[in-house]
This record gives C-alpha cells, sequence and structure tokens, in this order.
C-alpha cells in the first residue's frame, strides 16, 4: 500500500497538481482505496516543489526601548538632485518600537542627533555595504 501510494502520487505531482492537500486527495482516491488524509499531508510536506512554494515564515523585528532598533533605507534621488538643492540620496528610518520615520537628507545628521544607534537593520544594498558607512557606523 505505501509504494502505491508514493507512486501515484508522484504521478500526480508530475502532472502539476501540488499544493492543494483536497485537490490531491481527491485525485488519490478515485486512484487508489484506502488513501488517508494524514498521510497525504506527510506527502506534501515532504515535497520539494511544495515547500519551496510555501510562504516562509518570518518572525516580525520587535523593539523592547524607544531608540532601541531602527530599519533603514536609501532613496536615490540623484536623477531629482537639481530640484532638491542638490540632495542625492534620502535615508529613510523607521523605529521598530514606536513605527515613527524619520526622512534625513543628510546621514551624518541623523547620528549626531540620536547618537549611537544600538541595532541597525537595513538591506545588504551597495549603498550600506561600502568603506565609508562601515566606518561612520
Amino acid at each position: 500500500m505505501k509504494n502505491i501510494s508514493k507512486r501515484l502520487y508522484h504521478t500526480c505531482t508530475r502532472s502539476n497538481r501540488h499544493a492543494v492537500r483536497d485537490r490531491l486527495y481527491h485525485f488519490l482516491k478515485s486512484k487508489a482505496y484506502g488513501i488517508i488524509t494524514r498521510k497525504i499531508s506527510d506527502m506534501v510536506d515532504g515535497c520539494e516543489i511544495c515547500q519551496s512554494r510555501r510562504a516562509l515564515f518570518t518572525i516580525p523585528i520587535i523593539g523592547v526601548h524607544k531608540r532601541e532598533r531602527y530599519i533603514v533605507d536609501l532613496v536615490d534621488f540623484r536623477y531629482y538632485s537639481d530640484v532638491n538643492d542638490g540632495v542625492k540620496w534620502m535615508l529613510v528610518m523607521v523605529d521598530t518600537l514606536s513605527k515613527y520615520m524619520w526622512t534625513v537628507p543628510a546621514i551624518r545628521t541623523i547620528f549626531m542627533t540620536f547618537g549611537p544607534i544600538f541595532l541597525l537593520h537595513f538591506d545588504n544594498g551597495r549603498e550600506f555595504c561600502n568603506e565609508p558607512m562601515i566606518l561612520m557606523l
């Protein structure tokens, strides 16, 4: 029975019937007798294709104290710098506890205003992973 279920499951997955347990159950039930929903769930959980389609579980970033954690990103305004008084980059900061947001045209002023930051979250873009930024942090 176990080998028949696996063979039917692989036949079903080759015909693009992934990710929906109930649809897979009804398809296999029409082909064989004694198919159990729990076994179908176990097979779907073990399938690499189904796993790759499943959304990743992420833990939200939660701050405990004010000004402890910031999420930052740089916005590129180089194209509009002639109408923005020469400002080419805008730093966007969000405090994870209060959800308060700042937009600052000069990066150095934000660090001078608030002092050192305990935790800083950013995407590993080229604007953050360079020598001047590492020295400033």
